[in-house]
């Protein structure tokens, strides 16, 4: 009796370890840092946690809250977002992100934008707290001295199905975290949101 009470007890703290595991275009950085022009590397493939209990579709009142962002630039003109979930509970993510672009007043400027299926259609996602999710963006060039062209100094993300926007992280090609970007471009388009970031990029 004894050896089968010990062998319960191991059964049952393997099973609660197991539960506890899963429960654009022209761009200048600030003097601070400089991306290099060299091509960036792919993206490390990152495991991302996803579940089906409990997961509740994104609120716009509950957005700022449940995500943080991060832009980082895989190349001159392709950058790559992964929206991470802080909250506390699973929350449903399918589509696209929402981008802002503002000029150096803080004024939001309009930029054409293009929504595609890039890598492909956009599934349902359902992410744990603190698991993540991925959407590429692609920009065009543009000349400053061309009326066409749109001058933005700073980008904010928002979830799919709101325009509240989250707190914003830039990460630049070497890996650095400056302080300002500023874009010059004439259109803009954004990939769906998917599990991994790999092949991501497929513009």
């Amino acid at each position: 009796m004894r050896v089968r009470t010990i062998i319960t007890a191991v059964s049952a703290l393997g099973l609660l370890t197991v539960l506890t595991a899963c429960g654009g275009g022209s761009i200048s950085a600030s003097a601070e840092a400089h991306p290099a022009s060299a091509p960036a590397a792919s993206p490390t493939p990152t495991q991302t946690p996803t579940t089906t209990s409990k997961a509740s579709p994104v609120d716009a009142n509950e957005s700022a809250a449940s995500f943080k962002a991060e832009f980082s630039i895989q190349r001159q003109d392709v950058g790559m977002i992964m929206l991470t979930n802080t909250s506390g509970h699973a929350v449903t993510v399918q589509g696209w992100p929402a981008l802002t672009f503002m000029n150096q007043r803080g004024d939001q400027v309009a930029v054409p934008t293009q929504k595609v299926e890039v890598p492909g259609p956009g599934p349902s996602i359902s992410v744990v707290a603190g698991g993540s999710v991925f959407a590429p963006v692609a920009w065009t060039d543009g000349d400053k001295a061309d009326e066409s062209t749109i001058v933005a100094d700073s980008v904010k993300v928002a979830p799919p199905g709101t325009e509240k926007p989250v707190d914003t992280k830039f990460v630049s090609m070497d890996g650095t975290t400056p302080g300002y970007y500023q874009f010059a471009i004439t259109s803009v388009k954004i990939g769906t949101f998917q599990s991994s970031p790999q092949n991501l990029l497929a513009f």
